[in-house]
């Protein structure tokens, strides 16, 4: 593998291309195949010594890097797993449940003459407030889940919280969708007038 290492504090010029072994990634962190990387100001100064950390000889410098990762040190633990796919549904299923009820609650505003559509301002704040509600949903489970030493107190929160979820949305659905096509029946009759 090829790479730029830096063996001594110096200018960004004394850097040589070099053809070094590919790395294994520790248990804690990931392989990148890097595509792309920048050279900056602060990638200079690090080469001089003079960033404010100092990783030890020899390094390769590069703080902002693209690439597709290659290797993963270890899987997360099933645990971690588990928790983030029981909260996948959770969060779409309120997303839809919230998104349907602000469409037909709060429809956006069609300006005449414009093309575009603009949504309503309380929808915007309802919005903006199930983003914090979630987020500190998130935030009290997995505080909970420190406080008793044991992931699965989330893991098991966010499966409860799915299927409730699920359990709402398929019951608003038909709901939901009957008082759509009421009020798009009453739109087209107040056209045709």
């Amino acid at each position: 593998m090829r790479a730029v290492i830096c063996h001594a504090w110096g200018a960004v010029e004394s850097l040589k291309v070099e053809e070094v072994p590919a790395p294994v990634p520790a248990a804690d962190e990931v392989l990148i195949d890097v595509r792309a990387t920048s050279v900056n100001y602060a990638d200079s100064i690090m080469v001089a010594g003079k960033y404010q950390t100092r990783p030890p000889f020899p390094f390769s410098p590069g703080l902002e890097t693209a690439g597709v990762v290659a290797a993963l040190g270890h899987w997360p633990p099933v645990r971690i797993l588990l928790v983030t796919w029981a909260a996948l549904p959770f969060a779409a299923c309120v997303h839809f449940i919230v998104g349907n009820w602000l469409s037909l609650q709060y429809p956006r505003k069609f300006e005449f003459g414009m093309r575009r559509q603009r949504p309503s301002g309380l929808s915007v704040l309802i919005s903006l407030g199930l983003f914090f509600a979630m987020n500190g949903m998130l935030a009290m489970s997995a505080i909970l889940s420190l406080w008793f030493g044991n992931l699965w107190v989330l893991a098991a929160v966010y499966a409860g919280l799915s299927l409730a979820a699920i359990t709402v949305y398929r019951a608003t659905l038909e709901s939901t969708s009957s008082q759509a096509l009421r009020q798009r029946d009453s739109l087209l009759e107040q056209l045709a007038r």
